[in-house]
């Protein structure tokens, strides 16, 4: 399987799954098209606690590169859901365009330190973040992408992860996988970007989500 590796010791080529990136030379200004971005963030073991607030910060920075929404129908939106446990997900921050908020993330966030459950998790997502049926949410909006960054290695329960899939395919998501190092569940991971290799962004240390250059390369990929 070809995956997109970056380097900690350089920055990273620019590949990208379509034509919104290109090389640095030719990277053109962001086109603020709408797009509500949910990210899961994996809560369990697996994760440690110091990686769990770098994938806090990584956050925080793609909302300083990414244009955030000043109206209806353009921009960008952040979710953050903890996954982890059988209880359900953590819903850290409903879809916002404030930045603030999001950087409040790293200092008010509590990292959970349980087992995986990313099929309940989509479930949950899908059935409430993005439909948003009781109002409790804000969901997704009408003319908006929406893409599932999913950060984790993908070694997941089994639990519910088919429908999650499922779930996803039927809300018109792009999946996205972030994931470390060498020790992943390659099946896992094409299942969450629906089969795309593309979709598939291999680091080789959280370190490397602090780089510049890996924030700037998500950033066109996802804004």
């Amino acid at each position: 399987m070809n995956y997109i590796h970056f380097s900690s010791s350089l920055e990273p080529e620019m590949i990208c799954p379509d034509l919104k990136c290109a090389s640095d030379l030719s990277l053109a200004p962001l086109i603020q098209r709408p797009v509500d971005i949910l990210f899961f963030i994996d809560g369990s073991e697996r994760t440690g606690g110091r990686n769990f607030i770098s994938i806090l910060h990584f956050i925080e920075r793609l909302s300083q590169s990414i244009p955030l929404s000043k109206e209806v129908s353009s921009g960008a939106r952040f979710a953050v859901l903890q996954f982890g446990g059988e209880q359900d997900p953590e819903v850290l921050l409903d879809f916002s365009n404030n930045r603030r908020k999001i950087s409040s993330l790293v200092s008010n966030a509590v990292y959970r330190d349980s087992s995986s459950t990313l099929g309940s998790a989509i479930l949950y997502a899908t059935e409430n973040l993005v439909s948003n049926p009781g109002g409790r949410f804000r969901g997704v909006r009408p003319d908006a992408e929406l893409a599932f960054v999913f950060i984790t290695d993908g070694v997941t329960s089994d639990k519910n992860f088919a429908e999650g899939i499922g779930a996803m395919r039927r809300a018109n998501a792009v999946g996205v996988a972030i994931t470390v190092g060498s020790d992943i569940d390659r099946e896992r991971l094409l299942q969450l970007t629906l089969r795309d290799k593309a979709l598939i962004f291999n680091l080789k240390s959280f370190n490397d989500l602090a780089l510049p250059g890996v924030v700037k390369h998500m950033a066109h990929c996802l804004g």
